[in-house]
């Protein structure tokens, strides 16, 4: 199984480097070099080099290459700006990134490899896969929104972002003790990630339809994940549960 992950993600470095060099708009160039740094950080945990991969998301990936999306987003490309994402989404997503920033860091601390790689490839397939359906449906924003609204409207960035909240409550959860605590970890999370997708709809930023769009991204995105690692996981305990018990030296005859 660690041949068949290995050969996905140096696949994957290798057609994001070729993507940021050949795709010419500048946004998917810098989402395809995401894709190329997330690649490598999969290339060291399987070196098991967990604080390796950490900080290469979190210093490359998570500051530089926000710092990149971030000009490209006000910027943007051919004489015209790109209009991707309002200021109010880049700081909610600013905010949901250093959460998880943080969280990786704990993770790799407490080298928990499985929570660590759905937290991260879950957290960049979100990211990419928000402003690839907004270029792609374009939807119109509703009229007579109370706040700042930029780019098209279809999926909740929001939305989409809130499950990740989700998604750190059901980690921490598993780290967790007592059934108390994890339980209510988990049903917070969900009532945060619900709160933010309704008021898009109050505020008049979304059409409900959108949000829902963007829980429904972020969850398949992250069960996806989720399921992968639990099946790594299976595999990896199956494999040294069937090794064979090493025979016993026999005594010594002192007879």
């Amino acid at each position: 199984m660690a041949e068949v992950i290995f050969f996905i993600a140096a696949i994957g470095a290798v057609a994001g480097a070729v993507g940021t060099v050949a795709l010419r708009n500048p946004f998917y160039s810098v989402l395809a070099l995401v894709c190329h740094l997330l690649a490598l950080a999969a290339l060291f945990l399987l070196l098991r080099a967990e604080f390796v991969a950490a900080a290469q998301v979190v210093v490359y990936a998570g500051a530089v290459m926000v710092l990149y999306v971030f000009v490209v987003a006000y910027v943007g490309g051919s004489g015209e700006p790109m209009g991707i994402s309002s200021g109010a989404t880049l700081r909610f997503a600013s905010l949901v990134f250093a959460l998880v920033a943080i969280a990786i860091v704990l993770l790799a601390w407490r080298r928990r490899p499985y929570e660590l790689f759905v937290l991260l490839f879950g957290t960049g397939i979100v990211y990419a896969g928000v402003h690839i359906t907004k270029e792609a449906v374009d939807r119109p924003r509703p009229a007579g929104s109370l706040v700042e609204t930029m780019g098209s409207s279809l999926p909740s960035g929001h939305a989409a972002y809130a499950t990740i909240y989700v998604v750190l409550g059901i980690i921490a959860a598993r780290i967790l003790s007592g059934i108390v605590s994890q339980a209510a970890l988990v049903i917070g999370t969900v009532v945060v990630a619900a709160i933010i997708g309704g008021t898009r709809v109050y505020l008049g930023a979304h059409y409900y339809s959108d949000v829902v769009a963007g829980w429904a991204l972020g969850a398949c995105v992250f069960g996806a994940c989720g399921i992968v690692a639990l099946v790594v996981s299976y595999l990896r305990q199956n494999g040294r549960e069937s090794r064979p018990a090493g025979r016993p030296e026999p005594a010594a005859d002192h007879g």
